[in-house]
């Protein structure tokens, strides 16, 4: 424990809290050990800002959660699902749900339901002529909130949002991810928002057609309905008096995008300060960077270095025109950086390395393991050894690495003390 550099959890305050929890226990302990929270449910909680409009969350949560739920209710309303998105050649054959823990499954049911939208409500109309009364006037209900204009606009904002977000919530629960590599990737969508933001008219001018031509599609009117403002107002900007593009942008996708832009600098404030001492380090970007960046990092792991402060500058210099002179492609992240430093040539930096390689990036493993215990610890193994369970678990975690079925037979065959006799 001594030489550790860094604890990950979650935001529950029973594990991040500095005066009760794990985090400050820890860290009063052992001062090098600082608390980072885990990057993809940072990331996660931060997708989840979105429907802080109400918009969006109306089309998520009222529209999109109990269409789905209409559907998966019962077998015959699947199977007439299915048949209209087989007949409309979707790409998917059924919608799945909104998991509420699952961030990148909540991408993908969004992206499916705006892609199926059109076989959706030819469902719902062919099911409002059912004799089940039941069905009949669900389906009326379900396919008047979809027709809405405020909900075809919140609908495709959380399309885009959702594949602008997805692939980086797919990236963060990588295995052998680093720092440095998350927080590039946090970097990117970030400044891929604000190039948004900044061009918020062009952007939201091509969503307004696409939401058009879906509407086309379904036979639905686009009118927006104004809200009631008070005639004057001293808090914010009427919207009243807008045309229903500007209406939409100023009410809609404007605040999400503020929303994710906030909520990204606030959580992953924290994280880039610990990177920056160490960042420095990087072959792709060690030329452009001087001593006084990484004399912060030497001066709060000093005590985990062999060399003095000296020794360190000058290791910097020597690495600093090593990758100056190298005309290949250089490393980008810190394992990868850590692969290409020799220990015996550059001891400090190479420790430095390992300590920014080994920061805590994401939960994401720990909870696999933990999400296969409610599996593999079922009834029938009530009463398994600790030794048996934790083996089970490993299996099934690391699935690719286990040795083929007659791998195990003749490794079992070749015994010597083997009482049986088997036939192979």
């Amino acid at each position: 424990m001594t030489k550790c550099v860094g604890q990950g959890y979650d935001k529950a305050a029973s594990m991040s809290s500095f005066v009760n929890g794990a985090a400050g226990e820890i860290k009063r302990s052992y001062q090098l050990v600082d608390y980072f929270h885990c990057v993809s449910h940072a990331t996660n909680l931060s997708c989840s800002k979105i429907v802080s409009v109400p918009i969006l969350r109306n089309a998520q949560e009222d529209v999109v959660q109990e269409t789905i739920f209409h559907f998966s209710s019962s077998a015959k309303r699947t199977r007439l699902l299915k048949k209209h998105l087989m007949s409309d050649n979707c790409r998917a054959e059924t919608l799945i749900g909104l998991c509420t823990t699952r961030f990148v499954e909540k991408h993908e049911a969004i992206s499916r339901f705006w892609d199926s939208l059109s076989s959706i409500i030819s469902a719902l109309n062919e099911m409002e002529g059912w004799l089940d009364r039941e069905a009949s006037s669900n389906a009326h209900l379900v396919r008047s909130c979809i027709e809405k204009p405020d909900t075809l606009i919140g609908l495709v904002c959380l399309n885009l949002f959702s594949s602008l977000l997805k692939p980086l919530a797919e990236s963060l629960q990588q295995k052998d991810g680093d720092l440095v590599r998350a927080l590039e990737l946090i970097s990117s969508v970030k400044t891929t928002l604000e190039e948004m933001r900044a061009h918020a008219e062009t952007e939201f001018h091509c969503l307004y057609t696409e939401v058009e031509n879906m509407a086309k599609n379904i036979d639905v009117a686009m009118k927006v309905v104004q809200p009631r403002i008070a005639s004057r107002s001293t808090y914010r900007t009427g919207v009243s008096n807008l045309d229903q593009e500007s209406h939409y942008r100023m009410a809609a996708f404007i605040p999400a995008m503020d929303a994710i832009l906030l909520d990204f600098s606030l959580r992953y404030s924290s994280h880039f300060a610990h990177a920056a001492k160490h960042s420095s380090l990087i072959p792709t970007v060690v030329h452009c960077k001087n001593w006084d960046e990484l004399k912060e990092g030497y001066e709060k792991y000093k005590d985990l270095l062999s060399g003095t402060c000296t020794d360190l500058k000058m290791e910097f210099q020597i690495w600093k025109s090593h990758w100056s002179n190298v005309a290949t492609e250089k490393p980008k992240t810190a394992i990868s950086a850590l692969n290409g430093c020799q220990e015996q040539i550059f001891p400090n930096i190479f420790a430095l390395l390992t300590i920014l390689a080994t920061l805590p990036v994401s939960t994401c493993e720990a909870i696999r393991i933990f999400s296969k215990v409610d599996i593999t610890c079922s009834a029938l193994r009530s009463t398994t050894s600790e030794e048996r369970l934790e083996a089970l678990l490993f299996m099934q975690a690391y699935r690719n690495e286990l040795p083929k079925p007659e791998d195990v037979i003749n490794s079992f065959s070749i015994r010597k003390a083997q009482r049986l006799n088997l036939m192979l």
